[in-house]
């Protein structure tokens, strides 16, 4: 999806800035995209994944700073607030809060950190994901207040 999203653009001063090491060979990331790791490995490295960010933010200026998954959108969030950043921020959806049961099936670190983003009012601009019923969920769990399902 990343890889479909980044061809499908037109933009070519682009940048995938990973939380975790990337290896290209599995993303199939265009090669004018520019890749950067932000070397998470624990939550001790997220605080630091938070700074570097935030340097990266004060220094590119990007026009917008798409995210996707709880933890980048997170990481991401923290760092936009910190680094006075004015671009627009998007938050990619990409999986429900529950199965078709209704039993959860986010971990208990990825909820803790949904709840402390609820907390802290993070928030972005702009909400994708790739169904309904996922939007819905994060919705119906507060995670979000709108969004658009592009499938």
């Amino acid at each position: 999806m990343l890889a479909r999203y980044l061809s499908a653009s037109g933009i070519t001063d682009q940048a995938v800035i990973s939380l975790m090491e990337i290896d290209s060979s599995l993303w199939s990331i265009p090669a004018h995209t520019r890749t950067r790791s932000l070397g998470v490995a624990g939550l001790v490295s997220m605080m630091g994944a938070i700074l570097s960010l935030r340097r990266i933010l004060r220094t590119e200026r990007p026009s917008v700073l798409v995210c996707w998954l709880y933890h980048a959108q997170f990481v991401a969030a923290v760092a936009a607030f910190l680094a006075g950043y004015k671009g627009k921020i998007v938050w990619n959806i990409r999986g429900c809060v529950h199965d078709h049961s209704g039993m959860v099936i986010l971990s208990p670190g990825t909820r803790g950190l949904i709840r402390l983003s609820q907390l802290l009012g993070l928030r972005p601009d702009v909400v994708l994901s790739n169904s309904q019923r996922a939007l819905d969920q994060h919705i119906a769990a507060g995670y979000v207040t709108e969004g658009k399902v592009i499938p």
